[in-house]
């Protein structure tokens, strides 16, 4: 669930960002996540009898790997993420392992490592101090604010960085028997992926990055350490906004996790309530930095949403005709229509998407549906050219208003309705 999440609250501001007619990239990818893969490859191995020391490591870890990413891929876009899969990238493909390479080089180069029993360390006290200054200068935005503090506590408190495992599964360190923490090839992402050591186009276009958006219990872990590798090889910030969100529980309010059995798969969740639904209740959830509740009466109201996004377009879409607006309440209501598009707007700039959320929540249930549709019924539906060509320049409106939240809803209307995709348009 934590996937689903972070796939939707990004694929909200890609949608959103992309139908303004910005430049947008949203660069899809995997780390090989070290310690933690390294343990399930020692289990699964011995489950089967074989050995994980022993010579059929590596290729049963790219089987692993193989089968796991398209796993995690296919869930990803089974949530609606509109990545640009041509670039996914992997923390140990030969292009970024030449990346991590070069980084160490650097890093070696301007006596930050040094040894101590078999690990190897990186003085961070000279880039922590960096960070710090930037964000004293304003330079950096988290939200929610009240994580600044967390940050500045951790840098001011900054100790040297053990970057060597001493494990199979990663990217070996040159000239050593261990292999790199995985947070280390992890903190080149941001330029790394676009390329570089080369100097590529996509390098230019696209760093620094506009945004990261990450739960927020690796603000440390992930984004300082993204941050300062930034400032020490690219020499600036690689992106200036961080966006937190919270962990996923369950609907007792417990993390979810193997050991207590109360993980749930969000493929699950599309089959009951529909991919939109899930995201809809995801995204009127995620307040900036709190945990949410997972419960079954928040994903009904996310599906709820849907269908009623589905029933007004049953109703609009056979009375939809172009023409003149001028009785007074079509007026208004698409008065109020172009006022909660600009609200919606405003509040995913503002990255309070639980608000553009609860306010397209009130613009389909209470300002479309019970409001216009509710006191106008007959009007509409006895041929008034007014109301019909409010049908028409209201479907359109709300479709484009709603598809970053529903997409596969949006699309399939509005393809019906018009013949091509929401994703191409513009608000």
């Amino acid at each position: 669930m934590g996937h689903a999440m972070f796939a939707t609250l990004q694929d909200i501001l890609i949608r959103h960002h992309r139908m303004a007619g910005r430049d947008t990239l949203w660069l899809p990818g995997c780390d090989h996540a070290g310690l933690a893969t390294q343990a399930k490859l020692d289990e699964a191995m011995r489950a089967e009898g074989l050995d994980p020391e022993g010579p059929d490591f590596d290729a049963y870890a790219a089987r692993y790997r193989a089968e796991l990413e398209g796993t995690i891929q296919d869930q990803l876009r089974r949530t609606g993420a509109s990545c640009d899969w041509s670039r996914k990238r992997f923390t140990l493909d030969p292009a970024y392992t030449r990346a991590i390479d070069e980084a160490y080089r650097i890093c070696r180069e301007k006596g930050m490592t040094y040894e101590e029993g078999n690990d190897l360390y990186l003085d961070m006290s000279g880039l922590a101090a960096r960070l710090l200054a930037e964000i004293e200068d304003g330079n950096l935005r988290i939200e929610p604010a009240h994580a600044t503090k967390t940050l500045k506590h951790f840098l001011e408190n900054i100790e040297p960085w053990c970057i060597s495992r001493q494990i199979r599964w990663g990217h070996p360190i040159p000239g050593r028997n261990d292999t790199f923490d995985t947070w280390f090839s992890s903190a080149l992402w941001p330029f790394a992926t676009l390329g570089w050591p080369e100097r590529t186009d996509d390098l230019a276009r696209y760093f620094p990055a506009a945004l990261i958006e990450t739960a927020d219990d690796i603000l440390f872990f992930w984004c300082a350490r993204m941050l300062m590798m930034g400032l020490l090889i690219m020499d600036e910030l690689p992106f200036r906004t961080i966006y937190l969100h919270g962990i996923i529980r369950d609907g007792e309010g417990r993390k979810m996790s193997k050991s207590l059995g109360n993980g749930i798969d969000p493929l699950e969740i599309i089959g009951t309530y529909g991919c939109d639904g899930m995201r809809f209740a995801l995204a009127e959830g995620a307040t900036p930095g709190q945990d949410m509740a997972l419960q079954e009466e928040k994903l009904q109201a996310g599906r709820a949403a849907a269908h009623k996004l589905w029933s007004i377009a049953r109703f609009t879409l056979p009375r939809a005709e172009q023409g003149t607006i001028d009785h007074e309440a079509d007026i208004a209501i698409i008065d109020r229509i172009d006022a909660a598009g600009r609200s919606i707007a405003e509040d995913i700039e503002g990255l309070t998407i639980h608000t553009a959320a609860r306010r397209l929540r009130e613009l389909l249930f209470e300002d479309i549906s019970s409001g216009w549709i509710g006191e106008h019924h007959s009007r509409i539906h006895g041929g008034c050219p007014s109301g019909r060509a409010t049908c028409h320049a209201l479907t359109g409106k709300m479709l484009k208003i709603a598809h970053p939240f529903m997409p596969y809803c949006t699309e399939e209307i509005h393809s019906r309705w018009k013949g091509d995709l929401l994703i191409d348009q513009r608000y």
